[in-house]
């Protein structure tokens, strides 16, 4: 229930500042726009929404983001998910990421260990290779274990926030915010 008033927070507080970029357009120089994908994953993963949603589609496609996330897709299989991320970043979206003239920033919050922890670790290191801002947090009862696994692949990218859920609404914007501002800190 948490992790699905994070999502709320973060998606609708993005949608808000979409639709304020699209509304100052001529007034953003150089023009700034904001565009928003989700992914659910278990031992698959499904894109809930798309990038290139737009009108009642990407309304339809936060809706479900936000429904559908039960957290009974069985195991944690994230590695792939970000290897889906990782392959759809095309040459010219590589080049324009390494320019400054794009920015990929991916969120993930999982509630357990990845089930396959290389995979996972090297779509990260890919990722971060390629210019991506990557943030994950953990949630869920304590376990060494998994903890381990967790740090082994995220390292600094990672926050083991555990049971305390109540503070993940507040702990995702923070880490969504701090993408915002290292964007633009280093635009200017």
């Amino acid at each position: 229930e948490y992790a699905r008033k994070a999502l709320s927070i973060v998606l609708l507080s993005l949608e808000d500042f979409r639709v304020l970029l699209e509304k100052n357009a001529e007034r953003n120089h150089p023009k700034t726009e904001l565009r928003v994908e989700t992914y659910l994953f278990g031992t698959k993963s499904k894109q809930v929404l798309s990038f290139t949603d737009k009108g009642e589609k990407r309304e339809k496609g936060i809706i479900n983001s936000i429904v559908t996330l039960d957290g009974s897709m069985g195991s944690t299989n994230d590695g792939a998910c970000l290897k889906v991320i990782l392959d759809n970043i095309t040459p010219m979206e590589r080049e324009e990421i390494k320019k400054g003239k794009k920015t990929k920033m991916i969120f993930e919050i999982t509630d357990g260990a990845s089930s396959l922890a290389g995979t996972t670790k090297k779509a990260v290191e890919e990722l971060t290779e390629k210019g991506a801002y990557i943030q994950a947090i953990e949630i869920g009862p304590k376990d060494q274990d998994a903890e381990e696994t967790f740090k082994f692949i995220f390292g600094e990218k990672g926050t083991l926030l555990g049971e305390e859920l109540s503070e993940l609404p507040t702990l995702l914007i923070k880490q969504v915010k701090t993408g915002f501002e290292s964007i633009f800190r280093t635009k200017d």
